[in-house]
Order: C-alpha cells, then sequence, then structure tokens
C-alpha cells in the first residue's frame, strides 16, 4: 500500500485526524478525535495582540490554525484551497490582514481568516513571502519564474505594492535551474532586499545569495564561498553589514555585506531563522531534533534539545514580540513552546489537529484499542477510541516507543487471537 493512500477501516476514516462517527435516529455527525499535532509549516504572531498566532501546517492540501493564548489551544480556520502553503504574515499595521501563500497562489485575508481571496502567478511560484519593513502596502516574495522557451526555471524576485492585489516577477539573470527559497528585507531601509536559494545544474545543487539596493531593479551576486542550498537569511537591523545564511551544508556569516563568509564553528543543521525583536544580537535556529541560540549577533552558539528528542526538523522558529523568554516552534511533529528563551521545551498540540494519518486499526473485544500511524511519528494507541464527542472525556492517546529507523508505516494490524500482537508495515518494505 502507497505510504499517502487512504483506507476506510472499521467505519473511520482516515485524513488530517482520525475521525469518529456519532450515530443519533435524526442524523450522523463525524467529529475530529486526533491524534493531535502534525507537520507545522510556518507561524505568525499578531503585533498588536501578542495571544494571537497563526500557523499552516506542512501537507497539502494546507490548514491554518489560529491561536488566541499564544498557542494554547489551537482551533481550525476555514481555509478552503487545496494549496502547500508555505508562508504566513500579519499585516503589522493592519493585524486583520492575514497573507500567505503556496507555490503559485498568493492568498489574502482581511477579517482575519474569515474569508480569503486569491491571486494567480501563471509562470511564477511563492517559496517564502515576507512584509516590507517600511511601507505596509508592500510585499516582498520569491520563488520563480518559469521559461517556457528554454524550459526551466529561474531565482525570481516576487514584489507587490498593493497588499498581494498584483505581483511584478523580476528573474534574477544567470539562474536558469534556479529556485529562490528566502527573501529578506533590511528593516531600515526596504529598497535593500536579499534573496537565498540554488540553482541546479544537472549534476548539482550551488548556493546562491544575491542582493539589490534600488527595490529590484538591479542584482549583485554575493555568494562568494557559501555551499549547499540555501534555506534561510537573516539581516541585522542595526547593522546591515552583517548577513546570516542558514544552508543545507551549515550556518555561514558575513560581517562584511556579504563580501566574505565564515562557517559557523561546528556543523549545524537548521531550516529556519529568527531573531528577538528586542535584541538583534539574539539568534534562534530551528534545527533537527535541535534548537541553536546565539547571543552575540551568530558569532557563537548554544544547542539545547531538551524536550526535543522527537521533535525532528523545525519549519520555522518564532520569538515572543513581548516576552523574549518565550519561543515558539513549527516542527515536523507539532508545535512546540519554550517559556525559558529556548532552553527547554514542551508540546503544545490541543486542538491542533493536523497530524497526517497513514493506517488505523481498531483491536477486538468489548473495549477495543484503536492504532494510528502518523506520517513521520510512527504509531499512536488510544484505549478510549468510543468517548463520546459531547462528553467531557476526551480520546487520550499515547505515542509507542520507536520501533524502527523508519517513522512511516503503510500498515498495522491487529492479530484477531490475541490483542497483545501488533504487526506494523514500513514503507520501505
Amino acid at each position: 500500500m502507497n505510504i499517502r493512500q487512504r483506507r476506510r477501516v472499521a467505519g473511520v476514516w482516515l485524513a488530517a485526524a482520525v475521525l469518529l462517527c456519532t450515530s443519533t435516529a435524526a442524523a450522523q455527525s463525524w467529529v475530529a478525535i486526533g491524534p493531535e499535532g502534525g507537520s507545522i509549516g510556518r507561524l505568525a504572531q499578531d503585533v498588536s495582540n501578542a495571544n494571537v498566532l497563526y500557523l499552516v501546517s506542512a501537507t497539502y492540501p494546507s490548514k491554518m490554525y489560529k491561536s488566541t493564548n499564544r498557542g494554547g489551544l489551537w482551533s481550525e480556520i476555514a481555509f478552503n484551497f487545496n494549496s502547500h502553503l508555505v508562508a504566513v504574515e500579519v499585516n503589522r499595521k493592519s493585524p486583520s490582514e492575514i497573507y500567505t501563500c503556496g507555490y503559485g497562489n498568493f492568498f489574502k485575508s482581511t477579517n482575519s481568516g474569515s474569508n480569503w481571496t486569491t491571486v494567480y502567478l501563471s509562470d511564477g511560484s511563492f517559496y517564502d513571502l515576507t512584509p516590507d519593513s517600511v511601507d505596509q502596502n508592500i510585499l516582498h516574495g520569491c520563488g520563480y519564474k518559469w521559461d517556457s522557451v528554454l524550459g526551466v526555471a529561474n531565482m525570481a524576485y516576487l514584489k507587490s505594492t498593493n497588499k498581494g492585489a498584483n505581483w511584478t516577477e523580476t528573474v534574477i539573470p544567470g539562474t536558469n535551474g534556479g529556485y529562490a527559497s528566502a527573501v529578506a528585507v533590511e528593516p531600515k531601509n526596504s529598497r535593500r532586499v536579499w534573496l537565498g536559494g540554488y540553482v541546479y545544474t544537472g549534476t548539482e545543487s550551488i548556493a546562491k545569495v544575491y542582493r539589490t539596493t534600488n527595490g529590484g531593479a538591479n542584482w549583485t551576486d554575493v555568494t562568494g564561498t557559501l555551499s549547499g542550498i540555501v534555506y534561510d537569511l537573516s539581516v541585522d537591523s542595526t547593522n546591515v553589514k552583517r548577513i546570516i545564511a542558514v544552508t543545507s551544508a551549515n550556518v555561514f556569516r558575513s560581517t562584511n555585506n556579504g563580501v566574505s563568509w565564515s562557517p559557523c564553528t561546528g556543523y549545524m543543521y537548521g531550516n529556519r531563522i529568527t531573531s528577538d525583536p528586542k535584541n538583534r544580537n539574539t539568534l534562534y535556529i530551528g534545527g533537527s531534533s535541535a534548537v541553536y541560540k546565539s547571543t552575540d549577533g551568530g558569532a557563537g552558539w548554544t544547542t539545547y534539545t531538551t524536550g526535543l528528542s522527537e521533535a525532528k526538523s523545525a519549519n520555522d522558529i518564532l520569538v515572543d514580540r513581548t516576552n523574549s523568554s518565550i519561543v515558539f516552534g513549527g516542527f515536523l511533529t507539532g508545535f512546540l513552546k519554550s517559556t525559558d528563551g529556548g532552553s527547554s521545551w514542551t508540546k503544545s498540540n490541543t486542538g491542533l489537529l493536523a497530524s497526517d494519518v497513514t493506517t488505523i486499526e481498531l483491536s477486538s473485544g468489548a473495549s477495543p484499542a484503536l492504532y494510528a500511524g502518523v506520517y513521520n511519528e510512527q504509531l499512536y494507541k488510544t484505549n478510549n477510541p468510543l468517548a463520546k464527542a459531547d462528553q467531557v472525556q476526551a480520546v487520550t492517546w499515547t505515542k509507542l516507543p520507536t520501533f524502527i529507523d523508519c517513522h512511516n508505516l503503510t500498515d498495522v494490524q491487529v492479530l484477531p487471537t490475541d490483542p497483545n500482537v501488533i504487526l506494523a508495515f514500513e514503507g520501505g518494505g
């Protein structure tokens, strides 16, 4: 069975979460029962109200969730588009305006996510998005623009001057086979924009970083000695000469506007970098079962792993705008939160039903157990799957101990003659 297939087992439908069907004489309804969590893509915080957070799942189609208590409880926002979302942002001056994008589509809400409009790029695609640092009408994006004549992609800078209603796509010269995956804007001079990504030559992926000082009219290659694929960039707001690039090869730092780069001591694997809004010298990088923190602008780093042993890769990291001790993380295995500046982390997935369930199995007997295979997390179990949705009792899930290196199960079966014997099948055979 293919790992992405869905199947019906014991009257339960597999989707982003296990659903329970409850029957009455009048109607039937479906209620999500978990397991909570799932692969988280990107995070955003309301500037005017730090309690309000938004996140998008890293699945296809993506889901969007909102929290009004700093991630303690999540509720899904009605987002009825089939898209793999790669970014979410909140307008700094008009927080009811939310922006998100997924490959060829840009989406906008003017009422905190209740309704959405979309703009389609016929020959381009979004990989990252950030608001302008000065003008709230301007949005900066990056991705690629397709050359239909040559049949190749090119690194592209995407810009809107009317809050996403229209977009211009600027190809970065000499980037055939290129994809821009990160865009960063200098906070005090939004005409200075940085793009990071890579160019695929057919045999290897070559790191690329470009800089414009005139709003995108001209671009300078400042890649230098960078290596790997550039995942993210950080530009210091108080010292425009300091740039940090997170790549698949390491984390690199430049203190001379990209003229030269130095790898950070040791190997750090990460996807996203963020800075503390109250102190730009404090930086965080979300890694694989780890979070890296620097308090000196990226010169030195401390590795934190407490509470992250099963977190896997971080797709986003966000520092609370009003309390520097609070840090949020969107990981492949769910939403995690730190209240001590990144030293330790705890899951905070209540109401977050973004788990990608690949298989389920219900054991026999008067008190059956329900097993759920979850993509990237292996196997979960609940002993009370029939808890009613209208009762106070909740369905409680326990993650079973890891038993294989592969975390993706295609099927699970309980031996009919002995419910203590479980058979699990992985995708690799």
